[in-house]
């Protein structure tokens, strides 16, 4: 999101207003702006119902994973060539490119929960 300001006021610029002002639609729901933020950068967008919601990998989740695979390695139970690797709580866990492991699907940051978070 970008701000526009003059020397007496700064002011929150929303996409999917500014497409709606404009009228342009395309056919599309206006919903379908997309990018990439913190939550607490789109929590002011979020919390206004400018923009219905915003995805990113929960770093909770990032960081379980990271431990579970780390220690998999070093027990010895996840080795070159696996497909998948176990991750308590996340379950399995698949392996592409010989060595990617996979979180799974983003986190969505919605209204009722975007505020749980401070980053």
């Amino acid at each position: 999101m970008r701000t526009q300001s003059n020397a007496t006021q700064t002011q929150k610029v929303c996409p999917r207003r500014t497409l709606l002002n404009l009228g342009v639609s395309g056919g599309l729901p206006f919903d379908a702006v997309v990018g990439l933020a913190t939550p607490n950068g789109m929590k002011p967008y979020i919390n206004d119902g400018c923009v219905r919601d915003t995805i990113l990998w929960n770093p909770v989740d990032l960081g379980y994973a990271a431990v579970y695979v780390t220690r998999a390695i070093v027990d010895g139970e996840f080795m070159p060539g696996d497909s998948s690797v176990m991750a308590g709580r996340l379950g399995e866990l698949m392996v592409v490119n010989g060595s990617e492991v996979l979180l799974g699907p983003p986190f969505v940051f919605t209204a009722e929960n975007i505020n749980d978070f401070d980053f």
